[in-house]
């Protein structure tokens, strides 16, 4: 009886890690994040232990500028400030005349990915100013206060808190500061007026907004409106090159909602995790340790899955396996932070089937915001040379690791 209530306990577990881990870490962020990378990071100490819960960073463009479930904090901020925002044609604001006015709001989103075997679900809840907390329905907690410049993720089950202080990303906070504007920018275009059409059950009125703004990794918002009332039915986001998919319903408008939802304190009873600030060390050990523990030869991708938390679980001491972990995401996270703060563009990991040690062969490149030639960082992990956009190995992408 006890050995089946383990393997039944394994299954869940393992389905959970499946879930968070090969989710794909949204555009930008958040938004998307530091939201599975950062939720993998936020588990590895109780999965050292025993069998808990585990979650981009980066996988949706420039949506996760706070990082991943970050991510699902990211599409609550873009539905937010979409409705929030002023803009758009005489009809468009007499639609948006009644929820320009609220303060608060909670709504469903659900995040669809190619890489996504299953969509992601979380309930979102929006207060001024810039507070976001997103649940999702597999039990991870999202909290963002966006002006305190933190985000926090909380497992009630494992009673663990991981801190995200935004100042230890610089590069990220900075970007996160352009991002508010950004967004009030998409929504300037004029709007179409696609007509009155049947939404989810309801007479609604269909507005698309055009991609003016192309920088936000977005390439087209389509918003649903009651026709009677004005009220937000629908939103869809669709990331460039369909990368993604974020929809928004079951709007609530002016809910009363306690700031103790938004709080970014760690609650009482919970341990705290600290990320740490991210350094291009971390990359040259997150490398070198995915290299070590695949026969000497850099992996496939570098991706935080299931796969490969299954393979350093027989391989590292249970006492090294967090802080191993903890390394990988901020091998991720600086990364991110470059791509996301446009120091790196066309990043680009090129390892699969290189030998640790090799200096003839490349594992990745990247070119430096302002240079004319990309970087090129060889097996060795040590060798760095400059190389013309002709010569690079693979198709460059300015798609994150994880």
């Amino acid at each position: 009886m006890g050995s089946e209530k383990k393997d039944k306990q394994g299954d869940i577990v393992d389905e959970a890690v499946r879930t968070l881990l090969e989710a794909p870490l949204p555009p930008g962020p958040s938004d998307e994040a530091l939201a599975r990378t950062l939720t993998a990071v936020r588990q590895a100490d109780s999965m050292a232990a025993r069998p808990t819960l585990m979650e981009r960073i980066r996988s949706m463009n420039r949506w996760t500028k706070v990082g991943t479930a970050a991510a699902m904090i990211v599409a609550a901020a873009v539905c937010g400030f979409l409705l929030f925002s002023g803009g758009g044609g005489v009809a468009f604001a007499d639609v948006k005349k009644r929820i320009q006015a609220a303060e608060t709001f909670t709504c469903k989103v659900v995040t669809s990915a190619p890489e996504l075997k299953q969509p992601m679900v979380f309930k979102a809840y929006f207060k001024e100013p810039g507070r976001l907390r997103a649940e999702a329905t597999f039990g991870v907690i999202s909290i963002a206060d966006v002006q305190k410049g933190k985000v926090i993720m909380l497992n009630p089950k494992a009673k663990e808190a991981t801190v995200i202080n935004l100042a230890d990303l610089p590069e990220i906070q900075q970007q996160q500061m352009g991002f508010l504007a950004e967004l009030k920018e998409l929504i300037e275009g004029k709007p179409q007026d696609l007509g009155e059409e049947k939404i989810d059950g309801a007479a609604a009125r269909h507005y698309r907004i055009p991609p003016e703004n192309q920088a936000a990794g977005v390439s087209v918002v389509d918003l649903w409106a009651d026709v009677k009332t004005g009220d937000p039915i629908r939103v869809e986001l669709e990331g460039r090159g369909h990368e993604y998919q974020i929809t928004m319903t079951d709007f609530r408008l002016n809910p009363r909602l306690d700031d103790k939802l938004f709080s970014i304190e760690v609650p009482e009873g919970y341990s705290r995790i600290n990320i740490g600030r991210p350094r291009w060390k971390d990359v040259l050990d997150g490398l070198r340790f995915m290299a070590v523990h695949n026969g000497s030869t850099f992996p496939e991708s570098l991706a935080m899955n299931i796969e490969l938390y299954k393979k350093l679980r027989g391989k590292v001491p249970k006492a090294d396996l967090k802080e191993k972990w903890l390394m990988l995401g901020r091998m991720h996270l600086f990364i991110e932070a470059q791509v996301q703060a446009q120091q790196w563009s066309q990043w680009k990991y090129v390892g699969a089937g290189v030998k640790l040690g090799d200096r003839t062969r490349p594992v990745m490149h990247w070119l430096p915001k302002g240079a004319a030639k990309h970087k090129v960082l060889y097996g060795d992990l040590k060798r760095i040379e400059d190389m013309d956009a002709s010569k690079l190995p693979g198709r460059a992408t300015t798609k994150a690791a994880a």
